[in-house]
């Protein structure tokens, strides 16, 4: 059996060999996107936040897993529930139906692009997998219509979590998008 409190020391051990990096003023927000980052409007215009350089990002992956599920312990670090149980609402499943998601991802990104500097670098890992990766792609391009895109793929090169579970069918692999300025 695995012990979580030794396997989590061992891999903050490991992450932070070489010390711990330079610590800048920045902001982090917990939650769905879609609905968090519409409360920050106030504190935006008041000038308490400053127009963010960087968009790093990995949205969900259609039809492939439900998120809260399968990164509870993660969540349960940042302040969510302390077991593994099955969240359901809004926003909290496989992404199954192909129009939901597309607006999901518009929603996610168009939020996101009211606290950018017009200069902002926007970095995205999606999967490879076509519909993903062309909705993702196409979302990008409505909401962010003056950035180019460069995409570089990242095969997977060791197996992945379902090699756990004795699926060893090769899987399709992640892909980096990065979008800067014209």
């Amino acid at each position: 059996m695995l012990d979580p409190g030794a396997f989590l020391r061992k891999r903050i051990g490991w992450r932070y060999t070489h010390g711990l990096p330079a610590i800048v003023q920045s902001h982090m927000f917990l939650g769905d996107c879609t609905r968090r980052l519409r409360g920050l409007s106030s504190r935006w215009a008041e000038g308490k936040i400053r127009p963010a350089r960087l968009l790093l990002t990995s949205p969900p992956y259609f039809q492939l897993t439900n998120y809260h599920y399968d990164q509870w312990l993660r969540l349960w670090m940042l302040g969510g529930q302390p077991d593994a149980s099955r969240v359901h609402g809004r926003n909290r499943g496989k992404f199954e139906g192909k129009a939901a998601y597309s607006a999901l991802l518009v929603t996610a990104f168009r939020n996101a692009s009211a606290y950018l500097a017009r200069d902002a670098v926007i970095y995205v890992r999606t999967g490879s997998r076509p519909f993903t990766y062309e909705t993702t792609v196409a979302s990008l391009a409505q909401v962010f219509p003056r950035h180019c895109v460069v995409a570089e793929a990242r095969p997977y090169v060791r197996p992945t979590q379902t090699h756990l579970f004795g699926d060893r069918k090769p899987k399709a692999g992640e892909v980096d998008l990065v979008l800067r300025v014209r």
